[in-house]
């Protein structure tokens, strides 16, 4: 299986998730016998779950009057951050069980905005990781160099580190999804060509056999400027699994056609 995954990050309010939605039902519904092909998950923020979490429940139980809405029952809900306390004096935070409620599925820890802009180490991270994986919620995992580090020839360097560090005392026995995000390939419209991505996934997945992590199916993502005039060159590449997709996700249109790139169509 791979993965498609759209992170808002701090965007969409309710009324445009609802046209969002729709308009990917209405995508869905013209390509109903291939859905299934590739799973696609939607990162919403906080203030959405409630509304997706309905509409995505409704429409499993066939009782949505909206047609096209009813076609988005494949869609998977995600969150874009956690908490690792289940609760406490954490002013702005939300925890794995509040997102339990909302059914979310999905979580994205270690994205390079938390790390560098609420100064996120590998060891909260790690945190993250354990507290999703005990909330039976799927972890998400980010990790990156910065050009300065790629420059500079430690980009294995780095990636084994945080992969060290993000994955320790970690077991899984189902798939799990690191994405790599080169930290200059996120919002500046410069993405890593194939050979670059095909290589460093290959070094992520001989990290996780050096380090002998328990991770029975590991699946590499990558993110980093990500649109549908490069997604289906990248999706070439053998040893991805999927894409994390931040800016050109908040275009219904464009996500699917991503989404479509990646399962071959």
């Amino acid at each position: 299986m791979k993965y498609c995954i759209a992170n808002w990050k701090m965007n969409m309010d309710s009324k445009s998730t609802f046209i969002y939605l729709d308009n990917i039902g209405k995508l869905v519904y013209k390509n109903k016998e291939t859905f299934d092909k590739a799973s696609m998950i939607i990162c919403p923020p906080y203030t959405t779950l409630d509304l997706m979490s309905n509409i995505l429940t409704e429409a499993s139980k066939g009782i949505l009057d909206d047609v096209d809405l009813a076609y988005v029952v494949g869609l998977q809900l995600g969150a874009q951050n956690v908490n690792p306390n289940n609760y406490g004096a954490y002013t702005g935070e939300i925890s794995i069980k509040m997102l339990n409620q909302y059914g979310t599925e999905w979580v994205i820890v270690g994205h390079s905005e938390r790390r560098s802009l609420f100064n996120e180490s590998d060891e909260f991270v790690n945190l993250k990781v354990q507290a999703a994986l005990d909330g039976a919620i799927n972890p998400i995992l980010c990790i990156g160099e910065t050009l300065e580090e790629r420059d500079a020839g430690r980009t294995e360097e780095v990636l084994f580190m945080q992969l060290k560090k993000c994955l320790k005392d970690v077991c899984v026995k189902k798939d799990f999804l690191i994405a790599y995000e080169p930290v200059w390939a996120i919002g500046t419209g410069k993405t890593a060509d194939c050979r670059t991505i095909e290589l460093v996934n290959d070094m992520i997945l001989n990290i996780l056999k050096e380090l002998k992590c328990d991770i029975q199916n590991p699946k590499i993502l990558y993110g980093g400027s990500v649109n549908n005039n490069n997604a289906e060159n990248l999706s070439k590449i053998c040893n991805l699994d999927g894409f994390l997709i931040g800016g050109a996700s908040l275009d219904a249109e464009q996500f699917y056609s991503i989404y479509n790139a990646l399962k071959g169509e």
